[in-house]
């Protein structure tokens, strides 16, 4: 019973020394190349109702989900918000907080589990259009052994 004791106060020692010294934040970045005009991209990009309506994974899980915009397509401020009785969609927003020549920056949350950002670049190569998606996310003291692997 002792070593028990030894084992779990061994592994939740192991387990907070983890938790301070993993990543506090996390990126992730995807790249894709469209045969589009970069300004082209960009406008449909910043427009949540067209998001929703041509890309948005949440949609393909529940089309029936109640959703709301506000605000003005390609403007800081333009959001959406959406509800869901599915679980893997649940409730969430998404608005543009900044946009610049070449990129928007959104504030992506999901009820219950925080807020991140995500971005978009566009850069114009030759006919194409080089679109990177990104975000970034805050992991939690406790969340960031797992993170680690």
């Amino acid at each position: 019973m002792k070593k028990l004791v030894y084992v779990v106060i061994g592994i939740a020692v192991l387990y907070l020394i983890l938790a301070m010294v993993g990543k506090s934040k996390i990126t992730v970045e995807r790249k894709i190349s469209i045969g589009k005009p970069a300004g082209m991209v960009k406008n449909q990009m910043g427009d949540l109702k067209f998001f929703h309506e041509k890309w948005s994974p949440w949609t393909e899980k529940d089309p029936a989900m109640t959703i709301n915009f506000t605000g003005d397509p390609n403007e800081v401020g333009h959001s959406m918000n959406w509800a869901s009785k599915v679980k893997e969609v649940g409730q969430g927003t998404m608005a543009i907080t900044a946009m610049t020549a070449d990129s928007i920056i959104m504030a992506l949350g999901f009820e219950g589990h925080g807020e991140s950002k995500a971005y978009y670049v566009v850069k114009d190569s030759s006919g194409n259009t080089g679109v990177t998606w990104g975000m970034e996310m805050n992991i939690p003291f406790f969340g960031r052994p797992i993170m680690m692997f």
